[in-house]
């Protein structure tokens, strides 16, 4: 993210880098999950907004954990 944030493909803005990884196919799930584990505090605004870009209601947390991936 920090490469494509440094050569203004995205901007440093986590709502952008949240819609960035939940919108661009071919993203390694894996790669992902890794970066939205670091622990910084930018990494932490993009974890938030991700996560709200998601509509799991009516689903108990086992059904949200095991939804396909692409998202709806």
């Amino acid at each position: 993210m920090t490469h494509l944030i440094s050569r203004g493909v995205l901007p440093h803005e986590a709502q952008a880098v949240a819609n960035f990884l939940r919108t661009t196919k071919g993203l390694s799930k894996r790669r992902i999950g890794e970066y939205l584990g670091e622990r910084s505090d930018f990494t932490v605004r993009v974890l938030t907004a991700y996560s709200h870009a998601f509509d799991f209601g009516g689903m108990s947390f086992v059904e949200a954990v095991r939804y396909p991936y692409p998202y709806p």
